[in-house]
C-alpha cells in the first residue's frame, strides 16, 4: 500500500486542547467537548459528530493540531472500502457509517483491517450529516 497523503487546505487546521486524562493518539477522530467554549477536544465515540482528525498525538493538558478540512490521514477501526462514507467507532477510528451515524467524510483509500492508515476526505468541522 502506498504511503497515505494528507492534503490540508488553507484554514484547514484548528487547535485542540486535551484535558481528557489520557493522551489522544495521532490520526484519531475527535469531537468538541460539550459545554466548553474553548478548543477542548476528546476522542469521538460511536457514530458521533466529528470535529476533525489529530495531526499528531496530543498529550494531557496540551494543545495540538486538528485537521478539520481536506484529506486527512486517519486510523481505520475495521476494513473500509475506498469511497465509503465513514464515521468514528468508540476508539475514534474510522469505520463504515451505518444508519443513524454522523458521516465525517469519505474514504479516499481502502483499509484491509483495524489499525491501517487511510485517507479520508473530511466534510468539515461538525458539519457531518446523519446517514439515512
Amino acid at each position: 500500500m502506498a504511503q497515505p497523503t494528507a492534503i490540508v487546505p488553507d484554514k484547514g487546521i484548528r487547535p485542540g486542547y486535551n484535558e481528557t486524562g489520557t493522551i489522544i493518539a495521532k490520526s484519531i477522530l475527535v469531537k468538541k467537548v460539550a459545554g466548553t467554549d474553548d478548543d477542548s477536544v476528546a476522542v469521538a465515540g460511536d457514530g458521533e459528530n466529528v470535529f476533525g482528525a489529530t495531526m499528531q498525538a496530543i498529550g494531557l493538558l496540551a494543545r495540538g493540531d486538528v485537521q478539520v478540512d481536506g484529506q486527512a490521514i486517519v486510523t481505520a477501526g475495521a476494513a473500509v472500502a475506498a469511497g465509503a462514507e465513514v464515521t468514528a467507532n468508540s476508539a475514534g477510528r474510522a469505520i463504515t457509517a451505518v444508519s443513524g451515524d454522523y458521516i465525517c467524510g469519505l474514504a479516499s483509500t481502502a483499509a484491509a483491517a483495524d489499525g491501517d492508515a487511510i485517507e479520508v476526505e473530511l466534510v468539515g468541522p461538525a458539519s457531518g450529516r446523519i446517514k439515512a
